[in-house]
């Protein structure tokens, strides 16, 4: 029997007889103590303070025993307590009924009722039929004793005097046996009948204890749940305390989130965990999917929580699971939903090793656990969905600001693949140049990536056409498994990222102000789908970096105009000077010598007045291509200003820059401008740092002085040779 039910109703029986010293003490109060002898009075209060005392006593006890916990009386000495005051009452009642009329007491139809409330209050055969016997045996020992004359009642107040009763057979065997067992089977169905009331009252009394310890469980759930604020730590709290409530063996959960056709895990517990990352899809031809599906058909058929025995219908299983638990019989799977029977987002699994054979209130308590914990997963996955969204915005945020510091294509290019890195949670990433843009005007020239092998990015490239196509106008390319593709990839495609250990790709493309600059590809080596708000997210962030990829080309182009002559397409004065000082500070440091020439075109002047402005940009054109294609990689050639020319020679003395001078000036004379009665030929001076000048500015007075004093010496040559 319950402890907590036994004293409960113990306290109640002993509340009860409260009402009982009322009423007689109310007897005393009305002067029917006054017809009583002297000692039969002080018997009768005898035994009532012997009753008040044991009752408070009573009270006290079963008061503090109810509220103590329980491992601090132990239950034997509450059973033999009880049992005490039981025995100890039904002797005072048999006292009563002799001192208060015996045969014709009202006690003994207190009696009768006391053993009906004692009946309620234990609701066990065993003691209810021993108590009952107790009191049988003493009621009717006490009528024979009367009718044999041995015992003589006290007489009532209304009566003169109690006849004495002589022994006669045929009284005995007639109406003293009928009136004996009479009593005694009042007594005996009296007891039956609030047994039976006792049963009821206790299931009632187990059922609600069940009920509030149940609730009281719940709500120490959702308290410890919300302790936390991460979404599998909660799931983990969830789940065992689920398991504990339900006895079960064994607990899992999974909990998912649709991204189209798809069902990708987020948050998982127990064995579960080796599910991480897979999909299940009703288009996937994968055995495992399969089985998964069924899984899944089963419980959208079933709105109700779902009860399998492992020993008839363990095939419905995915294989990995069907050996998990082999040594298993039931297993119990409640869905959890919010919002309909259509809106699944996970399931909690329950696995037993023997079937427990569960009846209707515990089935009740599964469909009430889980009708209370789904608004709570509810919960921890929105806000786990509204965390992850605020984090990719964040970081979003972060990232399209730091675009904004680099002005330079390699680096920015650099930034991106980083960002995407940590926007997307991938190991490759790779940006490729738009495959149908004309390579002049392109701002993405080479593929770059992060992550992965150059054979795999030039497999990417080689299939950019066909990324193209198949995105169309689509925002997104997803192919969210290479080993069960839901598009058709092609056959080099797929065996490259098979090889390689790609298992999810998705294709962004990258626009631009004016056009599409190419397009980003994401890489997973675990089967991947993006979802929708990091879809958007991929959008945005593809945006921001095309308009930072176009930027930086406008920029580059506006640099290169800066410092690039727009007649010649050599580097102007500002780019000639700060050439020369850099290089200048490399042959300081590593003490090398370099050379600087000035050089101009022979009788440019005469050319722009005979033939006009236009041939003469012509010739200089000329001179600057022949220039550019007859000097080393690293050699610099720029026009300092009019028809003046520079060349800045790393490492060359000056007697080796006099060799490449003249190689050219033959050049000139031969190739350039043959159309012309004047031969556009070229004046230099050469001066050479160390040896000739210690600083830029120097080197540059000292050829420009050489130059002029050449073209002193050529003009008067000419001279001569013209007179």
């Amino acid at each position: 029997m319950d402890r907590r039910f036994l004293l409960r109703q113990a306290f109640y029986l002993c509340r009860g007889r409260w009402l009982v010293f009322a009423f007689a003490l109310l007897l005393i109060g009305m002067g029917w103590a006054e017809h009583f002898p002297a000692g039969d009075l002080k018997i009768y209060l005898s035994v009532l303070s012997i009753a008040i005392v044991l009752n408070a006593v009573g009270c006290w006890i079963y008061r503090y025993w109810y509220h103590a916990p329980s491992h601090w009386v132990p239950p034997r000495t509450t059973t033999l307590y009880t049992h005490f005051h039981v025995m100890t009452d039904i002797l005072l009642l048999v006292l009563a009924i002799h001192v208060t009329g015996g045969e014709k007491s009202l006690g003994i139809y207190l009696l009768i009722v006391y053993i009906a409330a004692m009946s309620l209050t234990y609701g066990e055969q065993k003691s209810v039929l021993a108590f009952s016997t107790l009191a049988a045996l003493l009621m009717t020992g006490l009528m024979v004793s009367y009718f044999l004359g041995w015992l003589q009642p006290r007489p009532l107040p209304f009566e003169a005097a109690v006849p004495v009763y002589v022994y006669k057979k045929n009284a005995l065997t007639g109406v003293v046996v009928l009136y004996i067992v009479a009593l005694d089977a009042l007594l005996y169905i009296t007891a039956y009948l609030s047994l039976r009331q006792s049963l009821q009252l206790r299931r009632y009394w187990t059922t609600a204890e069940a009920q509030k310890q149940f609730y009281s469980r719940l709500h120490a759930l959702h308290q410890q749940s919300l302790q936390h604020e991460s979404l599998p730590k909660a799931l983990e709290v969830i789940t065992t305390q689920i398991q504990a409530l339900l006895e079960a063996d064994l607990a899992y959960s999974i909990l998912w989130e649709r991204r189209g056709e798809y069902m990708v895990p987020i948050a998982s517990y127990g064995f579960h965990e080796n599910l991480a990352g897979r999909f299940i899809s009703g288009k996937a031809q994968v055995a495992f999917r399969q089985q998964c599906k069924a899984v899944l058909d089963l419980l959208y058929a079933r709105p109700d929580i779902t009860w399998l025995d492992l020993r008839k219908r363990r095939d419905i299983l995915p294989s990995l699971v069907q050996e998990r638990f082999r040594a298993y019989e039931a297993l119990l799977m409640l869905p959890l939903r919010v919002g309909g029977e259509a809106n699944l987002m996970g399931t909690l699994t329950l696995v037993y090793r023997r079937n427990p054979r569960w009846g209707e209130a515990k089935t009740m308590q599964a469909r009430q656990a889980m009708e209370a914990v789904a608004p709570l997963v509810l919960r921890f996955v929105e806000h786990y969905k509204t965390q992850t969204n605020l984090r990719l915005l964040q970081e979003l945020a972060n990232d399209v600001t730091g675009l904004t510091q680099s002005l330079q294509v390699k680096p920015l290019a650099a930034r991106i693949l980083n960002s995407a890195f940590r926007l997307f949670n991938i190991e490759g990433c790779a940006l490729l140049p738009d495959p149908q843009g004309p390579p002049s005007t392109a701002v993405l020239t080479l593929p770059m990536a992060r992550g992965v092998e150059e054979s795999c990015l030039d497999t990417l490239l080689a299939y950019a056409e066909w990324f193209v196509h198949r995105l169309g106008d689509q925002k997104i390319l997803q192919v969210p498994d290479f080993q069960a593709p839901e598009v058709p990839v092609p056959e080099g495609l797929l065996s490259c990222a098979l090889a390689a250990g790609w298992r999810a790709m998705s294709v962004v493309p990258i626009p631009s102000p004016r056009r599409s600059l190419g397009m980003m590809v994401l890489l997973s080596r675990q089967p991947y789908i993006l979802r929708p708000q990091e879809i958007l997210v991929a959008q945005l962030f593809a945006a921001r970096a095309g308009a930072a990829f176009y930027n930086a080309h406008l920029y580059t182009l506006l640099r290169e105009e800066a410092l690039t002559d727009a007649l010649t397409r050599l580097p102007n004065r500002r780019a000639i000077d700060k050439t020369l000082r850099q290089e200048w500070r490399r042959a300081q440091r590593y003490h090398h010598l370099f050379s600087v020439v000035m050089l101009d075109v022979n009788h440019f002047k005469t050319i722009n007045d005979r033939f006009g402005h236009p041939t003469g940009d012509w010739v200089l054109q000329a001179v600057a291509d022949l220039i550019r294609k007859h000097v080393r990689e690293t050699d610099f050639v720029g026009r300092y200003g009019g028809d003046e020319f520079m060349i800045i020679f790393p490492e060359t003395s000056g007697s080796q820059a006099r060799q490449a001078m003249e190689k050219i000036q033959n050049l000139l004379q031969e190739k350039c401008c043959p159309s012309l009665s004047i031969r556009a030929g070229i004046a230099y001076g050469i001066a050479t740092y160390p040896h000739d000048a210690q600083d830029p500015q120097s080197l540059v007075r000292l050829a420009d002085k050489r130059l002029y004093t050449y073209k002193a010496k050529l003009f008067a040559a000419e001279e001569t040779n013209g007179r």
